[in-house]
C-alpha cells in the first residue's frame, strides 16, 4: 500500500512539474515515460494530476491509453482477491 502511495503522489507531481514545463514552452516529458509511470501504479496520480492541473486534458487519445491502463489494473487487482480492508 505504501508503494501505491508513493507512486501516485509521485506521478501528481509529475505532472505538475511535466505542466510547468508546457506553460514554458520548454523541453516536454514524452507521453510514454508519462505512460509507463501510470504502468507502474501511478495511473490514478497521473489521472489526477491531469485533472487538477488541466493538462492533456484535450488529448483523446491520451485519456483513452491512461482509462485503459487503469481498467486493466483495476481488474488484475480484483482477480489477485487484493482488499483495502
Amino acid at each position: 500500500m505504501a508503494f501505491l502511495l508513493g507512486i501516485n503522489l509521485s506521478a501528481l507531481i509529475f505532472m505538475a512539474f511535466d505542466k510547468s514545463l508546457a506553460r514554458k514552452q520548454q523541453f516536454r516529458v514524452p507521453e510514454k515515460l508519462i505512460f509507463v509511470w501510470a504502468l507502474i501504479g501511478g495511473s490514478v496520480g497521473i489521472f489526477l494530476g491531469s485533472q487538477i492541473f488541466k493538462h492533456k486534458t484535450r488529448k483523446p487519445s491520451f485519456n483513452f491509453v491512461l482509462l485503459l491502463i487503469f481498467a486493466i489494473q483495476v481488474f488484475l487487482l480484483k482477480q489477485s482477491g487484493f482488499t483495502l480492508r
